[in-house]
């Protein structure tokens, strides 16, 4: 970590089995009143200091059908994408922001996949990723005058737990499984590792 955030305050909304890692805090980011109890508690405990929010709730990807045109796909499962995706991120954001406001400093991550304009292989996956990286953008614009930065961020393709799952590899052998070119593990780069990028990103503040 960097000296400079060191000591800082964070909230880690999803780091759970994804990108995220922190302290495991069980809320359903979907819940407003869930998560306005956690606020509250941070700003009970922090002394209502709040230096970091990183939104990188996702869980959409069990719900993605791969090479299904949007009309054939789940309708259900393609909502639940943009539910679980973006009105997650909202939810939080709209909590969250007012303690970094009133301390007119901050810094917003908003955790998204791709930092091009291009279709990533499913209307419902490319809609929530992009309006994502909108999300960071609107964010920087109205916090601009609160000191307050806000920015996207794409960390690449992840050998985090729930991928490993996700490809029916482990810790131990995805590197095999990418050797034998496992169709799962061969679709994506995602056997060439991890690389973070900035995507979308806009400042706020400075």
């Amino acid at each position: 970590m960097s000296l400079a955030l060191q000591g800082s305050v964070a909230l880690i909304a999803g780091g759970t089995r994804g990108a995220g890692r922190g302290i495991a805090v069980q809320v359903d980011h979907l819940d407003s009143g869930q998560v306005r109890a956690l606020v509250e508690r941070i700003d009970r405990e922090q002394r209502g200091r709040l230096d970091v929010l990183v939104n990188d709730i996702w869980g959409g990807d069990p719900l993605t059908e791969w090479g299904v045109p949007f009309w054939k796909h789940s309708l259900e499962n393609g909502l639940a994408l943009h539910r679980r995706g973006i009105e997650t991120h909202l939810i939080t954001s709209w909590h969250a922001v007012p303690l970094m406001v009133a301390r007119a400093s901050g810094l917003i991550l908003e955790v998204t996949d791709g930092v091009e304009s291009r279709y990533r292989g499913s209307l419902y996956y490319d809609l929530v990723k992009s309006s994502v990286i909108c999300l960071a953008l609107a964010q920087a614009e109205e916090l601009r005058p609160h000191g307050i930065t806000a920015v996207a961020l794409t960390p690449g393709y992840l050998r985090s737990e729930a991928m490993l799952d996700h490809f029916g590899v482990t810790e131990a052998t995805w590197r095999d499984a990418v050797a034998l070119s496992r169709p799962r593990v061969r679709v994506t780069a995602w056997g060439r590792g991890t690389q973070t990028k900035h995507s979308g990103a806009s400042k706020g503040g400075q």
